[in-house]
C-alpha cells in the first residue's frame, strides 16, 4: 500500500521537529504541555521497575521519547521502531537504544518482548488501528501507552452513540476518499488541507475498544486541555505561567471528557489529545525476553 510512500517522501524535519521549533508560539508551547504530560506519565511507569526496563516505541519518529527522557535522566533501555527510513536515518544507536524499520501491523518481534510498549499519535495514520493495536497489546509485557487525537468525546459520557457516529462517517469518507484517489497521493492532500493525515477518526470510546481484554485501563487522560482563546492565553507570559501551574497542579490530573459540546456559548473545550495506560490485567513473566 502506498500509504508508507508517503511517510518515506517526508520533509528532513519530523514533524515534532517541526512543532517544537515553530515561529508559532502557541504551537511551541502547546507541543511542550502535551510531550511534557507524556513524558512524564512514561517517567513513572518507567521508575517501578527495579531493573532498567525495555521500551518499545511504535511509530517513534526521530525518537523525540527517548531524547526526552534522557534529558529527565530517566535510565531505560529503547527501541524506536517506524515504517519510515527517513525517520531513522536521523538518529542513530546507542549503548541502550536501538531502531528498526518495520510495519506498526506487523512486527518483528517476540510476544512479551517489551516491558513497555508506547505509541504516540500514530494510530490514528494507519490504514489497520485495529491490527496495529493488537501488535502493541502483543509486545507489552506489562504497559501499553498509547495516545491519539480525539473529537466529539461528549460531557460526562452523555450522548456518546452520537459522537461515534458522526466519527464513523468522517472516517467513512476519508478513507473513500484515499480508495479513489490512492493513498500516497489523498494522504498528501488531506496534510495540505487540513494539516494532518488523519485516516481513523476517534471518540474516547472507539479509542478503548481497539484494544483486548488483556491489558486493562490504568489511566485515561487528555495531552492538552483546550480553554477558550487557548492561544493568546498562551502567548502571554503571565497568563502562560498562570496556564502552566494550573496544568501542572489541576488539569494533568482530569481524565478525558470533553473536546465538543455543541450548546456552549464558546470555543471547543476540552482535551485534544487522549493518552491510554493500559496495565497488563493477567500478572507478567519474571523477565523479560528480549526483542
Amino acid at each position: 500500500m502506498s500509504y508508507k510512500k508517503f511517510y518515506e517522501d517526508l520533509e528532513s524535519r519530523t514533524p515534532e521537529e517541526y512543532i517544537a521549533t515553530s515561529p508559532v508560539a502557541f504551537q511551541r508551547y502547546a507541543w511542550s504541555i502535551r510531550t511534557g504530560r507524556t513524558v512524564s506519565m512514561v517517567s513513572e511507569l518507567i521508575r517501578s521497575f527495579r531493573q532498567y526496563p525495555i521500551i518499545l516505541d511504535v511509530g517513534c519518529a526521530g525518537m523525540w521519547l527517548h531524547e526526552y527522557l534522557l534529558e529527565k535522566r530517566v535510565t531505560h533501555r529503547y527501541i524506536g521502531c517506524d515504517i519510515s527510513f527517513t525517520y531513522q536515518r536521523k538518529s542513530s544507536d546507542t549503548l541502550f537504544s536501538s531502531r528498526v524499520v518495520c510495519d506498526a501491523a506487523c512486527m518483528p518481534f517476540k510476544t512479551d518482548c517489551a516491558d513497555i510498549t508506547t505509541s504516540f499519535e500514530v494510530i490514528e495514520h494507519l490504514p489497520d488501528p485495529k491490527a496495529a493495536a493488537r501488535e502493541i497489546q502483543r509486545t507489552a509485557n506489562s504497559f501499553v501507552v498509547v495516545s491519539v487525537p480525539m473529537i466529539g468525546t461528549p460531557l460526562f459520557g452523555l450522548d456518546q452513540r452520537r459522537f461515534d457516529r458522526f466519527a464513523e462517517s468522517v472516517e467513512i469518507k476519508i478513507r473513500s476518499f484515499l480508495a479513489r484517489v490512492g493513498w500516497n497521493r489523498g494522504l498528501r492532500i488531506l496534510e495540505k488541507r487540513i494539516g494532518a493525515a488523519h485516516v481513523s477518526i476517534f471518540t474516547y470510546s472507539r479509542f478503548l475498544r481497539l484494544f483486548s481484554p488483556k491489558h486493562s485501563c490504568l489511566k485515561a487522560r487528555g495531552a492538552l486541555f483546550y480553554f477558550p482563546r487557548l492561544g493568546s492565553i498562551l502567548e502571554n507570559p503571565v497568563t502562560r505561567r498562570l496556564y502552566l501551574i494550573l496544568e501542572k497542579v489541576v488539569l494533568s490530573r482530569l481524565p478525558i471528557f470533553v473536546v465538543r459540546v455543541s450548546w456552549l456559548p464558546f470555543k471547543p473545550l476540552g482535551n485534544r489529545y487522549g493518552i491510554l495506560v493500559l496495565c497488563r490485567a493477567e500478572a507478567p513473566t519474571e523477565s523479560t525476553p528480549s526483542c
